[in-house]
């Protein structure tokens, strides 16, 4: 038997027989779906927009999981928070609870520099979650972004002030073996 993770003379097993009940394809992707844009969007206001971002994947089976995952690159204007919303079929999932504004995850550059700077960078936004669908009918993922100003304007794939360069923003979902 192979070693799962070993460290200098130490070695680390898993018995993937014991830790399932005996099933060991529980866990195990099934499907992998992915969607890239490598081109700029903006959104001005607080209403959620489109990134470009959209995945369809089919469940073999009512018990399976689907596995989520994005990063963003952002670049908001100098005041303004961008938020990530990710909606299965028109409804929005795995986002906070209780908050003013419900999202999944926000970015506040002047967390990171003085104001009047912050439009010079852009920053990486990533969220993933695990999804229980119960369905094999066909499921829609798509990320979705806004701001937390009506007047300010958030940046896909490049910083608030210019595009001198050009980043990339990706969704994958994966259909994880639940039975």
């Amino acid at each position: 038997m192979t070693p799962f993770y070993s460290i200098g003379s130490r070695d680390f097993w898993i018995d993937l027989a014991s830790a399932s009940g005996g099933n060991v394809d529980l866990g195990k992707i099934l499907q992998v779906v992915s969607s890239f844009k490598n081109d700029t969007a903006s959104v001005t206001g607080t209403t959620a927009t489109d990134t470009g971002l959209s995945c369809t994947i089919t469940p073999s089976d009512t018990a399976n999981k689907i596995f989520i995952t994005t990063t963003l690159n952002i670049g908001p204007d100098v005041n303004d928070t961008a938020y990530l919303f990710c909606d299965r079929n028109g409804s929005t999932i795995g986002a906070g609870t209780g908050g003013t504004t419900d999202v999944a995850s926000a970015y506040y550059p002047n967390a990171y520099g003085s104001s009047g700077f912050v439009n010079l960078h852009s920053g990486v936004m990533s969220w993933s979650y695990l999804d229980s669908p119960s369905s094999t009918s066909a499921l829609t993922y798509k990320i979705t972004f806004s701001g937390q100003s009506a007047t300010e304007t958030i940046y896909l794939n490049r910083r608030a002030n210019n595009t001198v360069f050009v980043g990339s923003s990706s969704l994958t979902v994966f259909e994880v073996d639940g039975t």
